[in-house]
């Protein structure tokens, strides 16, 4: 197809379209559309939370899908905070624990120690803190839902932030409190 330069202006302009080629523009504006429309519909579906099943170190390194995991990583049942509030009998214990019976309070931290468990999963004014969902993961160990963290590791990561004010996952990589939470929630379901 051959472009005519018109005297008058400095932009060349196409030729008018016969019949076929309007008809084969009109089907490529309408695929180009139909595209977009597809892409928001398979974006909707990553909406939908698949929970990471790694360890701090392996989530840093080699993703979720590591070749060097001695037993396959389990999490796919893990829940959140909200569903262990409202199961009851799920729980590996007894839902009138304490927080501080399980995890170790001291310094500014000393008051979570005679809050109850359930409380701190159930209440939204615990939302921010870092014992939720310690909390949270420590259940899901404890129910067999999770099987690459252990409960000494979720201990410790409470007792480096409680002292450190970070946990470490690996050499040079820093954890603050959010950063934990973040990680930890990418293992729940829900």
């Amino acid at each position: 197809m051959a472009i005519e330069q018109r005297p008058d202006s400095e932009f060349p302009v196409a030729p008018a379209l016969n019949g076929h080629g309007a008809a084969r523009r009109r089907l490529t504006k309408a695929g180009l559309g139909a595209a977009g429309v597809l892409m928001t519909l398979e974006s909707r579906a990553t909406l939908h939370h698949r929970p990471s099943c790694a360890a701090p170190s392996a989530s840093l390194s080699t993703g979720t899908e590591s070749t060097y995991a001695d037993n396959n990583p389990m999490c796919g049942g893990a829940r959140g905070p909200k569903f262990w509030c409202l199961v009851s009998h799920f729980w590996p214990c007894s839902q009138n624990i304490k927080f501080g019976e399980l995890f170790g309070c001291r310094g500014k931290y000393a008051d979570y120690a005679n809050v109850k468990l359930v409380d701190i999963l159930g209440k939204d004014r615990y939302e921010g803190f870092v014992g939720r969902y310690l909390a949270t993961t420590w259940l899901n160990i404890m129910t067999g839902q999770i099987n690459f963290l252990t409960e000494d590791t979720v201990r410790i990561m409470w007792s480096d932030l409680q002292t450190k004010g970070y946990y470490k996952p690996t050499p040079k990589t820093y954890w603050m409190a959010p950063d934990v939470i973040g990680y930890l929630q990418k293992t729940y379901r829900d």
